[in-house]
């Protein structure tokens, strides 16, 4: 008589929660069951699109959404007291296969007890930490932690694999989301927008964290106004990710005629360059195909304490999947109004340096297509059934 096969699934953000959600509905849909199984029950940490997607709930991730070193602090027992929680409940239950969606500082510590009590559980970690870019040493975690890693990105197989470790490449899922270059979204949004294809458009885009937004956007603003005798044909436009941080970004337009967008995308495609603070947006506008310049500021202290533990020469996700510079970065100190100034005017006005940039972004794009990519489904399926 088949029996069912009993995944964990464990997600501790909102973006783990949505990759988990797919991850679901792919393996509904394109799983290959060997004559034992016909069906697959899914438990875990959840948040509501996992839910719906058919995740019993354990444990919500609302229960695991701290940010910052003091917050993180503060809440260590009770992060500690879930993981030992969570840890106790799969032992019980011993599922075929458990599943841990990125988020590396809870997840690892989790697969490496759950290894330690049990060899015959097997582990999957989806997303592959940054190890690539800093903290190395977390792939001798892995190492003994893992039975595979699926990767979003095609160049860390070969590092997995450099050290023996099991990993597949099966794709990044903004890679389906955007087209580059794509002119009807282009126009679509810029109508949206109320603005013309023959405006020049810089979109601002300073993060979604207070903290970016409170050490990016000043800046942004300085430009803006040091500047502004030479950017009177050019139209502004931000991205607000959190309606939270409205009141304290308008209060620094001062009289300048800047839209507000609730929507990322929009802003990217509407663009013809944006201001961007390093992060996964650096990789959206890399794939849409507009040119950015990417800004980061933290505290000395925060700063030092990164430079330590980062192997990286980068910070953005374009120039460390090239290995190269092809976007400016703007950190720390170069973080003025004049730098910001000097690439502004570089972008719209050499043209050689915006095609090259573009080049180099479409490039990127193709590393994504033309890697061999692995359905979710089948490096799942080979884990368990092997």
């Amino acid at each position: 008589m088949a029996k069912s096969l009993n995944i964990a699934i464990i997600a501790c953000e909102p973006s783990g929660d949505l990759l988990a959600a797919n991850l679901i509905s792919e393996l509904k849909d394109n799983f290959k069951f060997n004559d034992s199984n016909k069906a697959i029950n899914f438990f875990g940490i959840t948040g509501p699109k996992m839910e719906k997607a058919g995740c019993q709930k354990i444990f919500s991730i609302d229960e695991l959404s701290v940010m910052g070193i003091l917050e993180i602090i503060k809440y260590l027992p009770k992060l500690i007291k879930l993981r030992n929680n969570i840890l106790e409940i799969i032992l019980e239950r011993k599922p075929d296969l458990v599943i841990a969606v990125d988020a590396p500082d809870f997840n690892l510590g989790l697969e490496k007890k759950i290894k330690k009590a049990n060899k015959n559980i097997k582990v999957i970690h989806y997303v592959s930490p940054s190890i690539w870019a800093w903290r190395k040493n977390r792939i001798k975690i892995i190492k003994k932690s893992v039975d595979r890693v699926l990767c979003l990105f095609p160049f860390e197989v070969d590092l997995y694999n450099k050290n023996k470790i099991s990993a597949s490449y099966v794709g990044h899922p903004l890679v389906e989301k955007y087209n580059f270059q794509d002119q009807d979204k282009k126009n679509f949004y810029r109508t949206n927008l109320n603005l013309t294809n023959n405006d020049t458009v810089i979109g601002l885009l300073p993060g979604s964290r207070r903290s970016e937004i409170e050490s990016i956007f000043p800046v942004m603003i300085d430009y803006i106004k040091k500047y502004n005798n030479n950017l009177k044909d050019i139209k502004f436009v931000i991205a607000l990710s959190n309606n939270k941080y409205k009141n304290y970004i308008e209060s620094k337009f001062d009289n300048f005629n800047i839209n507000i967008s609730n929507n990322s995308e929009e802003v990217m495609y509407a663009s013809d360059l944006i201001l961007c603070a390093s992060g996964t947006v650096t990789l959206e506008a890399a794939l849409i195909g507009v040119p950015m310049i990417v800004m980061y500021h933290l505290s000395s202290f925060t700063w030092l304490i990164t430079k330590l533990l980062v192997s990286s020469k980068f910070a953005s996700l374009p120039n460390i999947i090239s290995g190269k510079e092809i976007v400016p970065e703007l950190l720390q100190k170069s973080l003025t109004a004049q730098n910001i100034n000097t690439y502004v005017d570089k972008i719209l006005h050499n043209k050689k340096y915006h095609d090259e940039m573009l080049n180099n972004l479409e490039k990127i794009r193709s590393s994504f297509n033309s890697s061999k990519k692995e359905l979710l489904s089948d490096a799942i399926s080979e884990v368990i059934y092997n």
